[in-house]
């Protein structure tokens, strides 16, 4: 058509990653249409890849994130994972993750938060303060020190003499656990 108008078309085309159109077909051409230009000016076509964008879906309930992502023209499905960065029930990631490209109609998977991750609270009462700071970051817990009046015994000094919660506990990871140093 545009050959007949007295156009010349560039044979290399614009590849453009879009839900609107399937592979091969024009989305739209430079310069654009509707524009006077005089014959013989060189268009180029802008030609549908037969992939999309893959959405940011952060914040967002299961049926929101996957509404999105149909829009998009991907099949996504939801899976439950520990997060410490969004609340329960919302998204976090996905698989292909957020700016990738993707054939439409590919499957997607949602990461739905379920809640942060819980963690056993290691025992560190009889350990010296930095032994059971480092212990408690080992397992992704924060120390909170607390520390007792002057210790007259120095085989006890800088010893952990109690924590909470207790050994064995199950916390969020990230938590604080408070021990009380002599």
């Amino acid at each position: 058509i545009l050959q007949d108008k007295g156009f010349q078309v560039n044979p290399a085309f614009l590849p453009v990653n879009t839900a609107k159109l399937k592979v091969n077909q024009v989305v739209g051409t430079v310069p654009k249409a509707g524009q006077e230009e005089p014959q013989g000016t060189v268009i180029q076509l802008q030609v549908a890849t037969g992939n999309v964008v893959v959405p940011d879906v952060t914040g967002l309930s299961c049926d929101q994130a996957t509404a999105k992502m149909k829009q998009k023209t991907l099949v996504a499905t939801c899976q439950d994972a520990p997060s410490s960065t969004q609340p329960q029930g919302k998204a976090f990631g996905s698989t292909p993750a957020v700016g990738a490209v993707a054939p439409q109609n590919s499957p997607v998977t949602i990461q739905i938060s379920s809640g942060p991750q819980q963690v056993t609270v290691p025992p560190v009462t009889g350990e010296t303060k930095q032994d059971a700071v480092q212990a408690l970051h080992d397992v992704g817990l924060k120390g909170t020190i607390v520390q007792a009046v002057e210790c007259t015994d120095p085989t006890q000094n800088n010893i952990v003499s109690a924590q909470d919660p207790a050994p064995g506990t199950q916390v969020d990871q990230g938590a604080f656990v408070k021990i009380t140093v002599l």
